[in-house]
């Protein structure tokens, strides 16, 4: 009788092990940046798109691995004048692999940004990042190990 009970606690901690594990990795991944952004009426700002925690962006609906993600998160805070609203403009997403810069002519990464505002002059600003699945094995063979960065703009004038 003893064994059964030590047996279905180890089941109990087993599966709590596995449950615990999974929602674990299915928390997204944000890296946060502590940097402060000094909005002017246009400012234009390039990030490399890379995760912290050593974490692969995979594309959306692909089976995800220990180390995959299929959103990266970047945080920043905005300087503005009291109360000004802005807008954000993705304007150049680039592929480098093998000393060559591919320009993203395929809409393979997708962005999305949620403003928060903190103070009246500082704005949280999260941009995600996902990427698509590519249309074919050439698009797939150009994106695979390559570097990928994206400049935007924070624009008042809009």
């Amino acid at each position: 009788m003893k064994a059964i009970v030590v047996s279905f606690f180890l089941l109990l901690l087993g599966l709590s092990t596995i449950f615990s594990y999974k929602l674990w990795a299915q928390q997204p991944v944000e890296d946060q940046f502590g940097e402060v952004i000094s909005l002017n009426n246009t400012s234009d700002i390039v990030q490399n798109l890379t995760s912290t925690q050593g974490k692969n962006l995979v594309p959306k609906g692909a089976i995800l691995g220990i180390d995959d993600v299929d959103t990266l998160y970047y945080n920043y805070i905005i300087e503005t004048e009291e109360n000004t609203d802005f807008s954000v403009l993705i304007k150049r997403v680039v592929f480098s692999k093998d000393n060559l810069e591919y320009q993203d002519e395929h809409n393979l990464l997708v962005f999305d940004y949620v403003t928060e505002q903190i103070s009246e002059t500082r704005v949280s600003l999260t941009i995600s990042v996902s990427l698509n699945m590519p249309e074919n094995k050439t698009v797939y063979d150009l994106i695979c190990g390559s570097s990928i960065s994206f400049q935007f703009e924070l624009n008042t004038d809009f």
